[in-house]
């Protein structure tokens, strides 16, 4: 199983626009040249492994605006678009509040479920969630038993620990700071981070 990672450093003009607005975003991503044409080097022949895609970065460091812009561009046209998983969604969906916590056995028993499905119907997707600990991205990209062979493609946002935390206050459902702190330290760890 072929694992890649992509490190999303944004510059800094836009990181300060992005703190005025975060829908720029976006914008942002648009004007990078590997997007601008219109994802092609990230489709893939039929007979090559579905590429999905895992999100890491502390709360608040833009992994959903991430997954929304990028879930269009992995789709050939009229095929359906990657399928964006958020472990909030899933606490959504099973407890009736993405704020519940939850067991973590019963999101991850969904998540993995989603996941199989989406790859048996060929459709790539995109999981929305921290990814902060080495054994968390482990256990999806060579522990989960998949239909199909899946390269994995890990997009790690580096956003600035003080720049997630201004973001965070803007949230409708704002992350307690400790938990940002603690993720950003996770992902910071040289022995396990995502460089690793």
């Amino acid at each position: 199983m072929a694992i890649h990672e992509t490190r999303v450093g944004l510059p800094s003009w836009a990181i300060s626009s992005l703190a005025k607005a975060p829908q720029t975003l976006a914008q942002a991503l648009a004007s990078l040249s590997f997007l601008r044409k219109s994802g092609t080097h990230l489709r893939r022949p039929a007979t090559a492994p579905l590429r999905c895609h895992l999100l890491i970065g502390q709360p608040a460091s833009g992994k959903s605006t991430l997954a929304r812009c990028l879930a269009p561009l992995l789709s050939t046209p009229g095929a359906p678009p990657a399928r964006v998983l958020s472990t909030d969604r899933i606490r959504q969906e099973l407890f009736g509040d993405a704020a519940v916590q939850g067991p973590w056995i019963e999101i991850e028993q969904r998540l993995h479920q989603h996941i199989q499905e989406a790859v048996a119907a060929g459709i790539p997707v995109i999981v929305d969630a921290t990814h902060a600990r080495r054994a968390w991205r482990l256990a999806l990209t060579q522990g989960l038993p998949l239909p199909r062979p899946v390269e994995w493609i890990g997009w790690w946002l580096t956003t600035p620990l003080a720049t997630s935390l201004e973001w965070n206050q803007r949230r409708e459902r704002p992350v307690p700071v400790p938990v940002i702190q603690e993720m950003a330290a996770a992902l910071a760890d040289p022995h396990f981070g995502p460089s690793r």
